[in-house]
Parts: C-alpha cells; structure tokens; sequence
C-alpha cells in the first residue's frame, strides 16, 4: 500500500505576500512584515497603474484617482509655462535637467492616473457596455 497522505500541505508564504505576517500564530504587529507587505500593495498599484489594468468598483477611488490626475497634470503643465514665461529663467542644462525630469514625471503619472479614473467611470456607468453592443450591431451589419 502506497505511502500517501491526504490531507494538504500547510501553505508556504513568501515575505511580502498576503498573510505572512500572520502565518502560524504569529500576531501580525512585526514592522518589518507590515512594510514588506505594505511595500508589495504598493508596486501591485503601480504596476497596474502603468498597465492600464487598474479596476475598482469604489467611486471614491475613481474620484481620488480623477482629482490626482488633474492635479499632477495641472502642476506639470504650470511648470513648463512657468518656464516658457519667466524672463528671468537661465536655460542652462542642469535646471531644465531637473525640472524637466520633474516635468515628465509628474505630467506621465497624472495622465496614467486620469486614464485609470476615466476607465474605471465608464466602466461604473455602463458607457462601456452600452459601446460593445454598438460595435456588434456594426459588425452583424456588415456580415448581412
């Protein structure tokens, strides 16, 4: 007879994941975990923002996304015509280095955070569906 045990392994977690500060008995209070994991939520969110695959149902979240966006859009675009406007303004390599780095930065996190928020609205309101059965009426339009 075969050597088999049918009860489940009991789950290995990885630093960072989700409930390996509370695996075991463990209480779940060691910074060092919470960081990690705190640290994990926030690269998933970035990576989803950069993907275009950020998706909530929390209009709260939409809205805090949608004010962000036109917030580090808004602060990008007054710098560059802070920059265009000031007489007093040496173009030299270093500043317009650094502010343009700034620049970029700030202006491309807004925009992924607007198209997050816009998504993520339509997606709430129904305007996406409504829009794929436009397109399939299209399309059995064209087979006939």
């Amino acid at each position: 007879m075969p050597k088999k045990t049918y009860t489940p392994k009991p789950r290995t977690y990885h630093p960072g994941e989700i409930g390996y500060r509370n695996r075991g008995r463990q209480t779940g209070l060691d910074p060092f975990d919470t960081s990690r994991e705190a640290g994990r939520m926030e690269g998933l969110f970035y990576r989803h923002l950069l993907r275009g695959t950020l998706r909530t149902r929390n209009p709260i979240v939409v809205l805090i996304l949608l004010t962000g966006g036109v917030l580090l859009t808004g602060g990008a675009v007054g710098m560059v015509s802070g920059m265009v406007n000031d007489p007093y303004f040496a173009g030299d390599f270093g500043s317009i280095f650094c502010i343009g780095t700034m620049v970029i930065f700030m202006g491309g996190l807004g925009l992924l955070m607007l198209r997050a928020g816009l998504t993520n609205a339509a997606q709430m309101s129904g305007l996406t569906r409504w829009w794929r059965r436009q397109f399939k009426k299209l399309k059995k339009a064209k087979k006939h």
